[in-house]
């Protein structure tokens, strides 16, 4: 199997010093929003739930960010399996997504555009309750630490960078006939020879997390290809069987296009900064699994056996 397209791994000694640093970003971060004044004067808390084992209404047996009884409403969720469909989006993430587009539709909306950059966001809720204390001259409990800490954290891992998270039913799915299976097989293995997940992309996103200014030609020229990457996979017919593996692959694409948007701002949104230092990793193993997993296929699907 062809895996030149494949990240290599010599960056991922370089992911793990960056993830290292996140604490130094944190700690930035903090203190500089120490100083910024807000109206708001309620925190809340980021993290999707909060599992107890003793109380089977506020169980999450699978860690996935939705209880037990919320997976149950949802025929193709199991409560038991943190990605049910395997599609690489946690079925907490799943079922938030729904109920914020059924509220959608229920508006009449398609989508609802905000002008605040994640990090605004983050500071109208988290933050707001630690500079209240920090400018009544009182002093914060380690407690108070420790679940700021922990809803900082979580928001940057779990933040979706692009403009959606996609499920396997934002694409156009189609029968698994012989046809349709060959044309979805000869169609992406065009893609992967004109949209390669290059080390040398990796490289430049890396290096430009400390100086995106030098960078700014060659970012250019990858947020491109990714975003034309993006376009091409949003508009494939796509076998239902392999469409786990082909919503993996796109979110991937879209977080890394989503990415180099950023970078290529003139005043970036320092949250999508850090959590593309906490989520690279995980993208660049997501996107390889499925391209892995998508040539494994088909190499199978090449024998008509497979259809018999």
């Amino acid at each position: 199997m062809n895996t030149s397209y494949l990240p290599s791994k010599k960056i991922q000694i370089t992911i793990l010093i960056l993830i290292v640093l996140l604490c130094g970003f944190l700690a930035f971060f903090f203190f500089d929003n120490e100083r910024n004044e807000t109206d708001e004067n309620t925190f809340v808390d980021v993290a999707a739930v909060t599992s107890d084992e003793d109380n089977i209404n506020t169980l999450d047996s699978d860690g996935d960010g939705a209880y037990d009884w919320q997976e149950e409403l949802w025929p193709e969720l199991d409560p038991n399996n943190p990605d049910s469909d395997g599609d690489g989006v946690l079925d907490g993430q799943y079922i938030r997504l729904k109920q914020n587009e059924a509220i959608l539709r229920a508006r009449g909306e398609e989508n609802v555009e905000s002008d605040l950059t994640e990090t605004e966001k983050f500071a109208r809720t988290a933050v707001t309750a630690l500079i209240a204390v920090a400018q009544s001259g009182g002093e914060l409990t380690e407690e108070q630490q420790r679940v700021f800490s922990e809803n900082l954290a979580n928001y940057v891992q779990n933040l979706t960078l692009g403009e959606k998270l996609y499920t396997r039913d934002s694409f156009n799915l189609v029968s698994n006939t012989k046809e349709n299976i060959r044309a979805y097989s000869n169609g992406m293995k065009q893609l992967f020879r004109t949209y390669p997940v290059a080390t040398s992309d990796i490289e430049l996103i890396i290096t430009a997390l400390e100086e995106p200014e030098v960078n700014q030609g060659g970012l250019r020229a990858i947020n491109k290809k990714y975003g034309d990457y993006l376009i091409e996979l949003s508009s494939q017919e796509v076998p239902q069987n392999i469409a786990a593996r082909h919503t993996q692959l796109t979110n991937s694409i879209s977080q890394l296009g989503a990415a180099t948007d950023n970078l290529l701002q003139e005043e970036q949104d320092e949250l999508i900064t850090l959590s593309l230092v906490a989520q690279l990793e995980t993208i660049l193993s997501n996107a390889a699994a499925a391209i892995i997993n998508l040539n494994k296929y088909f190499e199978i699907v090449e024998d008509d056996i497979y259809f018999n």
